[in-house]
């Protein structure tokens, strides 16, 4: 019996290839297909709140769901809600790290009176930044019920 794959003899001449066997694959149904797809809209939602991004915002980019099903879920869905606190919390502290690097920027790109006020701006900056601080350091970043969620871990 030839073992030979056609279309490979020509690759590796006097030899026979064994033939692969293939493994099973699994069929997923609808309904499993439906949340796993789910499962990936909501990974790329939380990146994208992280990143700075609001509903409105997620919601016209292209392969995303529509506002008024990022709401539904947010009202209805635990998991959905808290990852969505979560994001939320890291996306204030991003912005926060933002906001100090650009007044950091504006102090050491000036001279003469605009860096003065740059400065200015700076420690207004610095002044945000602890006030802020002293906030959250009386909050908690919210609790996840979704094992799964890394953004929190």
């Amino acid at each position: 019996m030839d073992t030979r794959i056609r279309g490979h003899d020509e690759k590796k001449k006097g030899t026979l290839m064994a033939r692969r066997k293939r493994t099973p694959r699994t069929r997923l149904s609808p309904a499993e297909r439906h949340k796993r797809s789910r499962e990936a809209q909501i990974d790329r939602v939380m990146s994208l709140v992280i990143e700075g991004c609001s509903l409105a915002t997620i919601s016209r980019r292209e392969h995303m769901p529509r506002y008024r099903t990022l709401q539904r879920w947010r009202e209805t869905d635990g998991a959905f809600r808290a990852r969505f606190a979560g994001a939320l919390w890291f996306q204030q502290h991003v912005m926060a790290d933002d906001a100090l690097a650009i007044a950091d920027r504006a102090a050491a790109a000036q001279r003469g009176r605009a860096r003065a006020k740059a400065v200015k701006l700076q420690i207004a900056t610095r002044n945000w930044w602890s006030e802020f601080h002293r906030k959250e350091a009386l909050r908690k970043p919210p609790a996840t019920d979704d094992p799964q969620s890394e953004l929190l871990a």
